[in-house]
Order: structure tokens, then C-alpha cells, then sequence
């Protein structure tokens, strides 16, 4: 929301969302997200991808970390 709201009010800023870890993610709805805010913005979205690899990160969604290669290389194709 908060990307969208930018990208409304200027015309050159690139517009990056850091990195997300995409076996935490939904992938079609992080693909959807980001296909709307690129739409909004005229192409300006910069998008950054990661593994995770932190215990915590997955332990809060109940996702055994030793699924998230797998579940990276799943939600990156």
C-alpha cells in the first residue's frame, strides 16, 4: 500500500519492495501484488527475492526450514 501511494506521487523514483522470502510467501498473491503495483507505477517496481535462513522466520508459519530451498525454487518459477 504503502509503494502504491508513493509511486502515485512521483514519476521517476524507483519503487523497491527489499526482499522477500518466498518460501514464507503465497507466490500468486505476491505475483499479484506486484503485477498491480508495477501497473500503477509504469514499470518502476524493483523486486527482491530471498531464501530466508533465519529459524524465526519460519517457525511463526509452521514452515520446517529444511523445505525452504525446495519451496524457493517452487515459488521462483
Amino acid at each position: 500500500m504503502l509503494l502504491a501511494a508513493i509511486s502515485q506521487r512521483t514519476t521517476t523514483l524507483r519503487l523497491g519492495t527489499g526482499v522477500n522470502v518466498l518460501p514464507i510467501n503465497d507466490p500468486i498473491r505476491l505475483a499479484e501484488d506486484l503485477a498491480e503495483l508495477d501497473l500503477l507505477s509504469h514499470g518502476r517496481v524493483c523486486f527482491g527475492a530471498g531464501r530466508g535462513y533465519q529459524p524465526h522466520e519460519f517457525a511463526g508459519f509452521h514452515i520446517p526450514m529444511e523445505t525452504a530451498k525446495e519451496r524457493f525454487w517452487s515459488a521462483s518459477k
